[in-house]
């Protein structure tokens, strides 16, 4: 008698609380903290102040196609990180360029041999580019070999070619490999030597599920958090862009992937360059304060005595020449699409002429074959492959 009986929405509750008990705070504890950031940027152009990139203890996804430089990214933030010094407009955890530490990382590659992860290293140590005053005046290529000590030590790598690196199985579930990487995170804080970075390339090693599954997509992030939430640890998820038009700034397979993950990088390929944007950020401004998006403009540069390409930051003649050479090549496109039109329509054209002159009908394709006729492609173009047309009249 007096006893309180517990609400239907009690009893399916009471169990979550047993499983969760840290996930439930009173409101007293609720207070307004900054977000911190392990990776703010500069405008290359130095048009803006500092802008905030790679949240700390956060999952953040790296989208680009292939060949745009998705790996060589993260392992230059990884070994700038390690050496603590600024890799082109990228710094690390403060605004003042004069308190960078030297964080730890993990990068576990995919489909790279050890030997590969070392050229790589060995390449970026060598070609990496960084200015050593905050004034900016002092610009350095390559790690000294203090520096390169900083980069083996700090710098933890997993060369996972021809291993089984899933952490989810066809269904969804997670798999033993999410235990030993929790575990090796944990160690390393324990140890009070924790991982600031954690690197993850590409996803599609580490995905047993359907790539287009959003349920599935949402428990892959789900478990990657599982990795940042005890040791704040961040995450830096690097997985292929989709196709169509919006190719380049989205990730291939389910939206979900983009939907969970709390900031979005996406690197775009062009001719002979790669150009980084934020696509989305929860925590920080997606412009700078300017009101224009930064982007950061990195071209692909041979290694010294190395067969391995490594992307560096344009200066500010580079980029205003890689600006022209995109805006060439959509004109070149969109010129060649015209010509292409053009071609289709006299060609069509001229079939349909030759079939009402032999009674056929006139119901015909580009390209559609004609048994009883055979009609040439006219010699005459109204665009001239090597004299096209102005591009302001396309």
């Amino acid at each position: 008698p007096g006893e309180r009986l517990p609400t239907p929405g009690q009893k399916r509750l009471n169990p979550l609380i047993k499983q969760l008990p840290d996930a439930f705070r009173s409101s007293a504890d609720f207070r307004a903290k900054p977000t911190p950031f392990l990776f703010w940027a500069t405008d290359p152009d130095g048009e803006s102040a500092a802008v905030p990139v790679v949240p700390f203890g956060r999952v953040v996804l790296l989208t680009g196609q292939g060949g745009a430089g998705k790996s060589h990214l993260s392992l230059t933030l990884a070994v700038g990180l390690a050496a603590g010094v600024p890799v082109g407009s990228f710094y690390v955890r403060s605004q003042d360029r004069d308190s960078l530490g030297h964080g730890r990382s993990l990068v576990v590659f995919g489909e790279e041999t050890p030997d590969e992860v070392e050229a790589r290293l060995d390449a970026v140590c060598r070609s990496v580019r960084f200015k050593t005053s905050s004034s900016g005046d002092d610009l350095r290529v390559g790690l000294n070999d203090d520096q390169r000590a900083l980069v083996r030590d700090r710098v933890d790598y997993l060369a996972g070619c021809g291993h089984d690196l899933r952490l989810t199985d066809r269904e969804g579930k997670t798999t033993t490999m999410v235990d030993a990487l929790v575990e090796r995170i944990k160690q390393a804080a324990d140890d009070g030597d924790p991982y600031a970075l954690v690197v993850l390339d590409p996803m599609t090693r580490f995905n047993g599920a359907d790539e287009n599954d959003n349920a599935a997509a949402a428990r892959l992030v789900t478990i990657l958090e599982q990795l940042t939430n005890d040791t704040r640890t961040t995450v830096i998820a690097v997985h292929h862009s989709g196709k169509g038009e919006t190719a380049a700034t989205n990730a291939r397979g389910a939206s979900a992937l983009v939907d969970n993950a709390r900031c979005h990088l996406a690197l775009q390929r062009g001719p002979g360059l790669s150009v980084l944007t934020i696509e989305k950020s929860n925590y920080g401004p997606l412009s700078a304060p300017n009101g224009r998006a930064p982007r950061f403009w990195l071209g692909f540069q041979k290694a010294p005595d190395a067969a391995v390409y490594t992307l560096q930051e344009l200066d500010k003649a580079q980029r205003k020449v890689a600006r022209a050479t995109a805006e060439t090549e959509k004109i070149q496109a969109k010129v060649e699409a015209r010509l292409v039109k053009d071609r289709d329509d006299a060609l069509v054209n001229k079939m349909v002429a030759e079939r009402k002159k032999q009674g056929k009908s006139t119901d015909v394709a580009p390209g559609q074959s004609d048994d009883d006729a055979t009609v040439d492609a006219p010699q005459v173009l109204d665009s001239d492959p090597f004299n096209p047309p102005d591009p302001a009249s396309l």
